[in-house]
């Protein structure tokens, strides 16, 4: 024990590994040893280590420490629960605590045009979090360097540094130096290029998963590149820059419309499912039960959820309401140029506000403990207090889906996200007949147009179902949105009108084709309107639906039997059979629908 306590101190003063001496002597004579150590000795070791990590701005966390003494993961581990892990914790969090302001204040000299790599940190509570920039992905150096020059123009007065715009232009960039060699800066670009690298983003470029790029991620690469050269160009470039000026955009004539329309809409969560999630949302921890009660009844962010802090309610003059404060974190910047307000605030009901003065009361010890005012405020373990996480909340919710195997209406598992309880909230509020301020109000928009976007989602949907209904509930019809929405509102009315007097009448149902695209080609077919995508059927016509059926099956039976008495096996691939086989599955299909949506038993009229 005396050579390997010598080893030990040795090792503590030089500041190596003490893998080997680990290896050589077993953990638990390793821990009886360094408990015996000179706590001096220790403290000094493991303070070396901890800004060792300040100095290449690495977080430092405990068990990082433990790794860096033992390299091995599973032995490092064993040292939890003893007094050395209560000092390398210590140690760690005092260390931490440095960082927050000294990683922070180094920001300014991370933004150097010299450095390849910028490692930009802010806050987020008392969440430290990192936004690495990797210059070394742009394959050309002058192009490179003037991107930096952007970069530092672009990044002024931001605080988070969360911005997409350079993954946007790597891609964009190293295409157009690879495609044209004589391409050395942005001032070489031309047309050509211009429209060389939009057909390639279009038809050619693969998103990380595979697929294609959505017109989305076209229209950021393009408008990125276009902001490059519009910096370059114009009265913000910085003067030290000793490149050619660009004399033209060949970028501003690409313009992207509609982009909203285009991308994947955020999905309602359907009362069903938010009813079976709410029945066994006690199977959640109490952090994360509190913060579903809080999304689904308010429809406020992520971030103004989880940043609510312990003054966050107030009394209301209303009975059984209480106000809620939070801070809109995504407007906040845009607010104070306003002259604005930080602080939102909204009703919640009773018992919502009972759960957040639980989570208060269950977090203020804890608080205390870190001197922070927010309430979500967790510790796991010995773990440092952080707050919860978005994809954190979200995977437990979807836990729970997947247990309970909660599907929405086409029998999918429902995949919850935190934006559907916004959105949810939104149509709720719109359906309900809020007007446009009220909307704006509750959701915190600075603009009319954001909630007019809501308005005008809530109005197509509901146009199609009432329609879609109304049609059905008067007709006893199959009719789908894809139909009706070839109609305006007063074509349909017009088409109401037709059904009424029976000139849209054709056999078994109406026709719901369109006048102004000409005359009918499927008249002189001869199934006529059997088969056509613009007949309109429904229960009035299930039992003629049903004689065909039966009478097509006649023959298709009577033809395979044919065909068996003179030996034809392969009689599935003749045209005669495919048709007679096609006609079946049709009158087959529509009898289905019918009996789905309006249940069998109909009688002709």
């Amino acid at each position: 024990m005396t050579s390997s306590f010598t080893a030990l101190e040795e090792a503590l003063r030089s500041g190596i590994s003490l893998q080997p001496i680990l290896d050589s002597i077993g953990v638990a004579e390793m821990i009886r040893i360094m408990e015996n150590a000179p706590p001096n000795l220790l403290a000094a070791y493991f303070q070396g280590k901890s800004a060792e990590f300040t100095a290449r701005r690495e977080i430092v966390t405990s068990f990082k420490l433990l790794q860096v003494a033992f390299t091995n993961k599973k032995q490092a581990s064993r040292f939890y629960g003893t007094s050395l892990a209560n000092v390398v914790k210590t140690i760690a969090d005092t260390e931490f605590e440095k960082q927050k302001s000294l990683f922070r204040q180094g920001n300014r000299q991370q933004l150097s045009i010299h450095n390849d790599i910028w490692q930009l940190f802010y806050l987020i509570g008392p969440n430290l979090r990192s936004n690495s920039y990797n210059f070394t992905k742009i394959h050309s150096a002058s192009l490179r360097l003037e991107l930096k020059y952007f970069m530092l123009w672009y990044l002024q007065g931001r605080s988070g540094y969360r911005t997409p715009i350079l993954a946007a232009v790597i891609k964009g960039i190293n295409f157009l130096s690879g495609n044209n060699p004589c391409i050395h800066y942005f001032a070489d670009i031309s047309d050509v290029d211009a429209r060389e690298l939009y057909n390639y983003l279009e038809n050619d470029c693969l998103s990380k998963r595979g697929d294609r790029l959505s017109v989305k991620s076209v229209a950021n690469t393009m408008r990125a590149c276009g902001q490059i050269i519009d910096y370059l160009c114009g009265s913000m470039r910085d003067s030290s820059i000793r490149t050619p000026i660009p004399t033209r955009n060949p970028f501003s004539k690409y313009h992207f419309f509609n982009l909203d329309n285009m991308s994947i809409n955020t999905e309602i969560i359907p009362d069903p499912v938010a009813m079976v999630i709410e029945k066994h949302s006690h199977e959640l921890s109490d952090t994360h039960r509190v913060l579903y009660s809080i999304f689904i009844n308010t429809g406020l962010r992520l971030s103004e959820v989880i940043l609510l802090k312990e003054d966050c309610l107030a009394p209301s003059r209303f009975k059984g309401l209480m106000i809620l404060r939070y801070v809109p974190h995504k407007t906040l910047s845009a607010r104070r140029k306003r002259g604005i307000g930080d602080t939102c605030e909204m009703l919640v009901p009773a018992f919502l506000s009972r759960e957040i003065i639980c989570q208060i009361k269950r977090t203020q010890d804890l608080r205390e403990k870190c001197d922070e005012p927010y309430i979500f405020l967790v510790q796991n373990g010995n773990n440092r207090p952080v707050l919860p996480c978005g994809d954190g909340f979200c995977e437990a919710v979807n836990r729970l889906i997947t247990k309970h195997h909660i599907t929405d209406e086409n029998g999918q598992l429902w995949n919850l996200t935190t934006r559907q309880f916004r959105k949810t909230i939104a149509v709720t509020l719109v359906e309900s007949g809020a007007s446009m301020t009220e909307l704006a109000y509750w959701l915190s928009h600075l603009s009319r147009k954001t909630s007019m976007r809501y308005y005008a989602e809530v109005r197509k949907k509901r146009l199609a179902e009432m329609n879609t209904s109304f049609f059905k509930g008067k007709f006893d019809i199959l009719l789908n949105n894809e139909q009706l929405d070839q109609f305006s509102e007063e074509q349909r009315r017009l088409l109401f009108v037709d059904f009424r007097l029976e000139k849209r009448r054709v056999e078994l149902g109406f026709c719901m084709r369109v006048f102004a695209d000409g005359e009918c080609r499927e008249r002189n077919r001869a199934f006529s309107c059997v088969n056509c995508k613009n007949l309109c059927t429904g229960k009035p016509y299930l039992q003629y639906w049903i004689s065909l059926r039966d009478s097509q099956r006649t023959i298709v039976d009577g033809l395979v039997e044919s065909y068996r008495e003179m030996g034809i096996a392969d009689y599935h691939l003749y045209r005669q059979y495919q048709q007679e086989k096609a006609l079946l599955d049709s009158y087959s299909d529509a009898v289905t629908k019918i009996e789905t949506a309006f249940g069998g038993g109909g009688h002709a009229k």
